[in-house]
């Protein structure tokens, strides 16, 4: 397959997807929004396909680096003393 034809399919999967997913109410239809969430995922790794046929390391270390990070700032917030951390919870859930 031509790489931007690839490039531009996933793009539009991945971004279509994510426009479905976010309109479809969780309360009316769960069933559907989580099919929705899973098409996304699915489109995702297409997406992040190509990368681990070129460079399988980078995968991995971009794994572990977020792994790190993410468990960093948990640790932070479980040993915080009460509350005071809760001014980053509405960044870090966007």
């Amino acid at each position: 397959m031509n790489k931007w034809a690839y490039l531009g399919v996933s793009l539009v999967g991945t971004l279509g997807t994510l426009f479905a997913t976010q309109a479809i109410d969780e309360h009316r239809s769960p069933g559907l929004k989580y099919g929705a969430w899973t098409l996304f995922n699915g489109a995702m790794a297409l997406s992040l396909a190509p990368i681990f046929f070129i460079q399988p390391a980078l995968i991995g270390r971009a794994a572990l680096m977020t792994t790190g990070i993410v468990g960093s700032i948990s640790a932070v917030g479980m040993t915080a003393r009460r509350e005071q951390y809760l001014w980053l919870g509405a960044p870090l859930s966007k």
